[in-house]
């Protein structure tokens, strides 16, 4: 029969072992990263002509002031990856507005911008089964009419 020490001195070798094998077992090789590229090269929020964002692509949050009494907004989007897939979500705080993908030409209009404040999140999603996905976030607030 082995003494509770024996047993405490193989507890410590088989601890030290399993932290000096550690680096070793949890390197992975490179099929895991991600294909294809979700980033933006373009994105613009036009109101009247002019383009509101000075836009980056490693920026992903932007706020927009939009002139009062705005009733449309164009968006233009093109992902770096020609395959990726572009998508937009418009909403307020109460519900989502409007939805769907970009057109190849990467264009769409938002007939209807709610006075206040909303949230538009445009979407670049590189296909494939590990294709990167990256949301850009436009916080947009219109000034209000008051009565």
């Amino acid at each position: 029969m082995r003494s509770p020490r024996h047993w405490s001195s193989l507890r410590t070798y088989g601890l030290a072992f399993a932290i000096a094998l550690s680096p070793a077992l949890m390197q992975t090789d490179m099929t895991c990263m991600a294909e294809g590229e979700g980033h933006l090269a373009l994105l613009e929020v036009e109101v009247d002509g002019e383009n509101m964002i000075a836009f980056a692509p490693g920026t992903y949050s932007y706020e927009v002031v939009l002139p009062e009494g705005t009733e449309s907004v164009i968006v233009r989007a093109e992902g770096m990856d020609p395959e990726a897939i572009l998508s937009f979500n418009l909403h307020d705080a109460c519900a989502p507005l409007a939805m769907g993908e970009f057109p190849p030409e990467g264009e769409i209009t938002l007939d209807e911008v709610p006075a206040g404040h909303s949230v538009l999140t445009v979407y670049g999603h590189a296909t494939g089964d590990w294709g990167e996905a990256v949301a850009y976030t436009i916080l947009m607030a219109q000034p209000a009419e008051c009565p």
